[in-house]
C-alpha cells in the first residue's frame, strides 16, 4: 500500500472562550442530556476502515461530515484512545463506506466494542485505487481519504481526510439512517431511491 503523501498535523483542543455553565440546568447530567437529544437527529450511517498488517480493522460512525470541497476534506470522530485513531495515524490513509438500507449487519457488526467470539466479520473490498483502502462493497457511496489532520476535540479526535477519490452506487438505493439509537431503513428514502432510478432508466427525451 502506497503512503500518501499528505502532511499530517496534530493540534490540540484550543482554549474554550467564555463560560458555558450558565446554560446549563442544575441537577441533570449534561453529558447524558446531549446523548439523548442528539438521538433526535436522523443521522446516515458509515463504515470507516483502515488496512491493519494483513487484515481491516473497521468501526461504524454516523459522526461522518464533509468538511469543505476545494479542497475536499471529510471528517470522522474517534475515540482519543481508540485502536482506530492509532491505525489511521499509522496508515496515513482511510476509507468510508455509506451504507444502504440493506446492510445494517455491517453496521450492528462493526458497532461492538467486543467482537471476540463473534461471527465472521462481513466482507470488505479494496478497490484498486491509490491508497488502496477497505470499502463495504455495493455501499451507497464511498470515499478514499489520506489523513491531513487530527484536531483534539473533547474526548475525540477529529481525523481530517483530504479526499482521493469517491464514488457513488451505479444503483439508487436508499441510505441506512440511525435516529432515537435504532438503524432504520426508511421506506420513504427507499421509495424516492427508486424513483430516482426510474428517472435514470428514461430514454433521453421521454417524457413518460
Amino acid at each position: 500500500m502506497t503512503r500518501p503523501s499528505l502532511p499530517t498535523q496534530v493540534h490540540p483542543s484550543p482554549p474554550i472562550a467564555g463560560d458555558a455553565s450558565q446554560f446549563r440546568r442544575r441537577g441533570e447530567d449534561l453529558a447524558q442530556n446531549v446523548r439523548r437529544a442528539a438521538r433526535r437527529f436522523a443521522t446516515g450511517v458509515t463504515i470507516a476502515a483502515v488496512r491493519h498488517g494483513e487484515g481491516t480493522h473497521a468501526l461504524t460512525a454516523n459522526s461522518f461530515v464533509t468538511l469543505s470541497l476545494e479542497p475536499a476534506l471529510i471528517g470522522i470522530a474517534v475515540h482519543r484512545e481508540g485502536r482506530m485513531r492509532h491505525y489511521i495515524e499509522q496508515a496515513g490513509c482511510f476509507g468510508v463506506s455509506i451504507l444502504s438500507g440493506g446492510q445494517q449487519h455491517y453496521a450492528q457488526h462493526y458497532a461492538r466494542r467486543d467482537r471476540t467470539g463473534q461471527s465472521q466479520q462481513p466482507a470488505m473490498t479494496v478497490l484498486d485505487t491509490d491508497p488502496a483502502v477497505p470499502l463495504v462493497p455495493g455501499c451507497v457511496a464511498y470515499f478514499v481519504c489520506g489523513l491531513q489532520h487530527i484536531y483534539a476535540v473533547g474526548d475525540h479526535d477529529l481525523m481530517v481526510g483530504a479526499v482521493v477519490e469517491c464514488g457513488t452506487s451505479l444503483k439508487d438505493h436508499a441510505p441506512l439512517v440511525f435516529l432515537d439509537g435504532e438503524f432504520r431503513a426508511s421506506p420513504s428514502l427507499a421509495a424516492a431511491a427508486a424513483g430516482r432510478a426510474q428517472e435514470h432508466d428514461r430514454p433521453e427525451g421521454s417524457t413518460q
